[in-house]
């Protein structure tokens, strides 16, 4: 059983330093639980990106972080939705279950080409167009009409 050797190591998000007082100690105090969480202040000067490099799995909710990762050739797992979801890059777990058993996995990167698809989405929000208006990379209003909304209703 590999959660035998599992560190988890949560990087509190920058942003964290403009939520509530409440919601920092609930998120700082979860170290309590275990010596093997060790919790990063979100005003800590710690590279996220060296923390991908000594990480075997990146484990993260919608943080650009968790692209990142594939990008630096880590497996990446979502526990909720992001922007990158859908482009199979990643693995998800819809539940604690689903994660342990993703994390007693040995989980390899994933690679393809909508890492660099996406990765040119982000660096020029695509392409500009007279009549669509993209929303993100898969979503998007054609002359103010919402094709995923309409295709959802006619199937």
């Amino acid at each position: 059983d590999k959660s035998q050797s599992i560190k988890l190591i949560i990087r509190l998000h920058p942003h964290m330093v403009k939520k509530s007082l409440t919601e920092n100690i609930k998120w700082k105090s979860l170290n309590t639980y275990s010596n093997k969480i060790i919790i990063i202040n979100p005003e800590s000067k710690i590279d996220s990106y060296a923390l991908v490099e000594k990480s075997d799995i990146i484990v993260s909710s919608g943080s650009k972080i968790g692209i990142e990762s594939v990008y630096m050739q880590k497996p990446s797992i979502l526990l909720g939705p992001s922007p990158y979801d859908s482009l199979d890059l990643t693995y998800f777990a819809n539940s604690v279950n689903e994660l342990e058993v993703l994390l007693n996995q040995d989980l390899k990167p994933i690679s393809n080409d909508n890492l660099y698809k996406y990765s040119y989405w982000w660096a020029t929000h695509g392409d500009k167009f007279i009549y669509y208006n993209a929303k993100s990379l898969t979503e998007g209003k054609f002359l103010d009409l919402n094709l995923h909304q309409l295709l959802r209703r006619i199937f």
